[in-house]
């Protein structure tokens, strides 16, 4: 009494839906257990899929996936945009000079311990750590302030 491969794959679902709980338990216990070699090889997996699918695809239709591809592009600069913007506000969103025009305010470092410019960081976790370094100013106060400092260090 054989079973074809969609009552096994039904069988299977009902089972995981029935013992969620244990299922995920158990498959959490494994992904920590190896985590490391979980992420290589996942690495390693999405890289074949890529070259042995997505490539073709790709290039099959170009114009579909750079559309998708613009649209991506676009989410995520106004993601960024939206967090730069909420950086500013949070540090009062205006300069000492009493400037408010939000979208010029930049970013100075006070502490010499600068990863990089705000607004050039890839990673919003660390342009969030930069931006607490920083106070706001406008960008006559910033060049005053960036020239005084360096005249002060020579």
């Amino acid at each position: 009494m054989s079973k074809t491969k969609e009552e096994k794959a039904q069988y299977c679902r009902e089972w995981r839906i029935k013992n969620r709980e244990s299922y995920l338990t158990k498959k959490r216990a494994l992904y920590h257990k190896n985590k490391e070699g979980y992420r290589e090889e996942a690495k390693e997996r999405a890289k074949k899929y890529y070259y042995n699918v997505m490539r073709d695809k790709r290039n099959t239709n170009r114009e579909y996936y750079r559309g998708l591809d613009k649209i991506a592009s676009d989410k995520k600069l106004e993601k960024r945009r939206a967090l730069i913007r909420g950086l500013r506000e949070g540090l009062g969103g205006k300069c000492i000079c009493g400037f408010a025009e939000i979208d010029l305010l930049q970013f100075h470092h006070t502490h010499k311990n600068k990863l990089g410019n705000v607004c050039e960081i890839q990673s919003m976790k660390k342009m969030v750590e930069e931006a607490k370094k920083c106070i706001l100013l406008c960008p006559n106060c910033h060049a005053r302030e960036t020239l005084n400092n360096h005249r002060n260090n020579d």
